[in-house]
């Protein structure tokens, strides 16, 4: 059950490679994650703004993954159930840019939105739960520059849910609006589940090389490492030939492969 035991993870930001021209909420893992008996009740907001995200409700309050694989060891995530965990900001109306480093948990809610509102519908979901916009999304998001893990989705509504840690940065045509971290205005089940490391949303569109600069900086941040296991000794017994094949295997944490031999699977021999 939820207790009233509370504990606070608090890191005075840094200097981060980051542009913070036009960012109207940053919520980062590392920063500002207030709990209540293993539940979070704030995500204070690091872009100065002080628009911190809320949940007063214990029954509908995230939790926390303190063990995400990446490079920095003091990751974290926020952990939406995908029943009805979800999280309030002061609304804004004005979002052109918005990137996320996200998780979701694999089990589709029609109509979901990554981002909602106690009213707008901008951000509201696949149809079909399957993808992260669908044809009830708004225009301005629909007709705008999506990507995930650096790579241009061609059609907007195309793009799925990420099942693994993803970075995914959307630029619109327009003004867009939301006021939660997920929920769909007053239907309680309507909700993103999965996990959310970091939020950044601006007030400006941003050019292409400005989204990449800040992809750079989360794929730095959230990378894992890259393991190749224990070190191997081969017994030369025919110059550099090794007596029986060997095999080099990554850890499986990456989008993608590419050994020097063109191989593109997590192994080589």
């Amino acid at each position: 059950c939820k207790d009233s035991i509370t504990k606070s993870i608090f890191v005075s930001p840094c200097a981060q490679t980051v542009n913070l021209n036009g960012l109207e909420l940053w919520l980062k893992n590392d920063f500002g994650v207030i709990t209540s008996g293993g539940f979070v009740t704030e995500w204070k907001d690091a872009s100065g703004k002080n628009n911190h995200c809320t949940q007063t409700n214990p029954a509908f309050q995230p939790g926390v993954n303190l063990n995400i694989p990446s490079i920095n060891s003091n990751n974290s995530s926020l952990v939406f159930d995908g029943v009805d965990d979800y999280m309030r900001f002061d609304t804004i109306n004005n979002i052109r840019t918005v990137l996320f480093v996200i998780k979701h948990n694999g089990i589709n809610v029609t109509y979901a939105p990554i981002l909602g509102d106690s009213s707008a519908t901008d951000f509201l979901g696949d149809g079909t739960g399957n993808n992260i916009f669908g044809s009830a999304t708004a225009a301005n998001i629909l007709n705008g520059n999506l990507k995930i893990n650096k790579i241009a989705v061609a059609t907007v509504t195309n793009a799925a849910r990420p099942l693994n840690y993803s970075i995914i940065s959307l630029t619109t045509t327009g003004n867009v609006t939301a006021g939660r971290l997920t929920r769909d205005r007053a239907n309680i089940n309507r909700v993103w589940g999965g996990e959310y490391c970091e939020v950044m949303i601006y007030n400006r569109l941003f050019t292409a090389i400005q989204i990449d600069s800040i992809e750079n900086y989360l794929a730095d941040k959230y990378s894992p490492t890259l393991e190749l296991g224990a070190d191997i000794f081969i017994q030369q017994l025919n110059g550099c030939i090794p007596s029986n094949s060997i095999t080099i295997q990554a850890n499986p944490d990456f989008q993608s492969y590419l050994w020097s031999t063109g191989i593109t699977s997590n192994q080589i021999n």
